[in-house]
């Protein structure tokens, strides 16, 4: 695969199992086994690659002549990004190092200064080789000095030679990350190159002028009714430890609906990754507003010299209709500015919303290495597809998430059952309050059943209703969802469904609807119990006069119980 590179594996060792421990590693470079280090240098030391891995990887990392020299080489290197600070990347391996196996590829310089370094990582489930810190770093590269335009090829030939394969993605380079490596033999057959547009938001000295205008000034005075509206940076990590499990529930249930993902809830080593980030000097942007003791949005992004990333976004969703996120980002916007800070980086990605804000684009990209020429034919067949697609249904005035989503409601439309009792009878159901009540922790909980919702589906149903101000009743079993109700005060307002769109609705009636979260897994005495307090809390309501009850018509138990607590069937 063209020049050889010559490379020296350190191998990993049982006397060499934490960070700081084992031999420095200025001694990586000599010949022959030294101390708990397995190998040898192929050719003269200044073509040298060190590959260290596992233990020994950890043992490189603890170093602190190897620490100075790579702050040293992020300091010089052009397209250095945060995310390839020392900071960050060992704050990663140390949180995930039960999740990931540290794989360091190196060039040390007679100097004894690095001249190229990349540090990837080994996921210790199924063997998948990645940058470290992915996907927690939003720009993944390796860190070279300028004159060194040779380390990554060098680098990445001794890793296939070591034996380690498998497709290797970097998203997103940097810009000014050198790509001209790419284009000549090995490299060209097996590298792919996709460009991606980075929308950037310039902070200028107007920063807070949208602030001024009648309608966010009328958001914030209705925001201030609740408590007195406060913006806030968060710099340590016992302030962010007290809300982070609210920014995160709030940010699963929207990248679920969103993306379909549950980030948090998927990796429990986030949350102490972001705490433990935290404690590093200029690497977390951290950013909060509140009204009084209530927490309405939140950000957490990485800081990188003039730019803030945009990393985590959390709202309440059940203010959703004064815009939380938007105020908090303009805010933020503001207080930039007075930091001197000149570009938000909105990240590659096609949310809507990143447009509205952006003022300026940069073209970022993705190399994914791929295992073979066939391989690389392959995904590019699939990516011209999908453009194509895309173009076709931009060019008839489709949006192709937009009609995914359409599609998959069309497709999941289920029959329902209807019932209804008059409110003071409703008034009458008994039993104890056992269900919680506008509690995100359990709408997160949600697991597809079998025939059940997608997560994606149920989470953007749940975030609808939830902005429309509707009120959720869940109870969790086993740490999943298992009965969620829904109270809907004005019924005729802006339906969710398809179904609740073709209902009609006399003055005064609630609607209740149950969702099919787990059809007939959950005890009846728990159904019954919940369905009664939904009733009552149905009747509670100002102005009510019946109450209708809305059951998938495959929960069979749900459809039992109701008719036990005398509920009269709707044709």
């Amino acid at each position: 695969m063209g020049r050889q590179a010559s490379a020296t594996i350190l191998m990993p060792d049982c006397s060499c199992n934490a960070l700081g421990q084992g031999p420095v590693w200025g001694n990586a470079m000599a010949s022959g086994p030294l101390d708990c280090y397995i190998g040898r240098v192929i050719g003269g030391h200044h073509m040298s690659i060190v590959i260290a891995r596992g233990a020994e990887a950890c043992s490189v990392l603890g170093d602190s002549a190897f620490r100075e020299a790579w702050a040293a080489l992020y300091t010089n290197c052009p397209w250095r990004s945060v995310f390839q600070s020392p900071a960050f990347v060992s704050t990663w391996y140390r949180v995930y190092k039960p999740a990931f196996e540290p794989i360091l590829l190196f060039r040390k310089m007679p100097s004894g200064d690095l001249a190229g370094f990349l540090p990837l990582a080994l996921a210790r489930d199924d063997g998948a080789l990645q940058v470290a810190g992915a996907p927690q770093a939003e720009y993944q590269a390796w860190l070279a000095r300028s004159e060194d335009r040779s380390f990554i090829g060098d680098a990445l030939a001794a890793l296939r030679g070591s034996g380690m394969t498998g497709q290797l993605a970097f998203t997103y380079l940097p810009p000014d990350t050198p790509l001209d490596w790419t284009e000549v033999a090995p490299w060209r057959q097996v590298c792919e190159i996709e460009p991606w547009s980075r929308p950037l938001r310039a902070i200028g000295e107007d920063a807070g002028a949208s602030l001024k205008k009648k309608s966010n000034k009328s958001r914030l005075n209705r925001l201030a009714r609740i408590g007195p509206v406060r913006f806030e940076r968060v710099s340590e990590r016992v302030a962010l430890e007290e809300i982070i499990e609210q920014i995160e529930l709030a940010y699963d249930l929207r990248q679920a609906a969103v993306h379909g993902g549950r980030p948090f809830r998927e990796d429990l080593l986030k949350r102490e990754f972001h705490l433990a980030l935290l404690e590093q000097p200029d690497v977390l942007h951290v950013t909060v507003l509140w009204a009084g003791d209530r927490l309405l949005a939140a950000h957490i992004g990485a800081a990188d010299r003039n730019f803030v990333h945009n990393g985590i976004i959390a709202f309440d969703l059940f203010d959703a209709g004064l815009s939380p996120g938007k105020l908090h980002q303009l805010l933020m916007f503001q207080d930039m500015a007075k930091e001197g800070i000149a570009f938000f980086d909105l990240t590659p990605g096609d949310d809507p919303w990143k447009e509205r804000f952006a003022t300026e684009h940069q073209t970022v990209h993705r190399l994914t290495l791929h295992d073979s020429a066939w391989h690389k034919r392959a995904a590019l067949s699939k990516r011209f597809a999908k453009d194509l697609a895309r173009k076709l249904l931009a060019a008839v005035g489709l949006d192709p998430r937009a009609l995914k989503a359409r599609f998959a409601a069309e497709r999941g439309e289920e029959p329902i059952v209807l019932l209804r009792a008059a409110a003071g009878t409703a008034a009458k159901a008994p039993g104890a309050d056992i269900l919680a009540v506008d509690c995100l922790e359990d709408l997160v909980a949600y697991e597809p059943g079998s025939g059940g919702k997608s997560v994606q589906r149920f989470a953007r149903e749940a975030t609808s209703r939830l902005e429309q101000g509707q009120r959720v009743f869940t109870a969790q079993r086993a740490g999943c969802l298992a009965f969620c109700g829904w109270l809907i005060e004005r019924p005729a307002k802006s339906p969710i469904t398809a179904a609740e769109g073709r209902l009609e609705h006399p003055p005064g009636r609630v609607v209740l609807r149950l969702d099919d979260v787990t059809p007939d897994a959950t005890d009846p005495e728990q159904t019954k119990a919940g369905l009664a307090q939904m009733l009552r809390a149905a009747a509670a309501v100002e102005g009510a006069r019946d109450v209708l009850v809305v059951i998938p018509a495959r929960a069979s138990q749900a459809r039992a119980v109701a008719a036990a607590l005398g509920l009269e069937a709707v044709g």
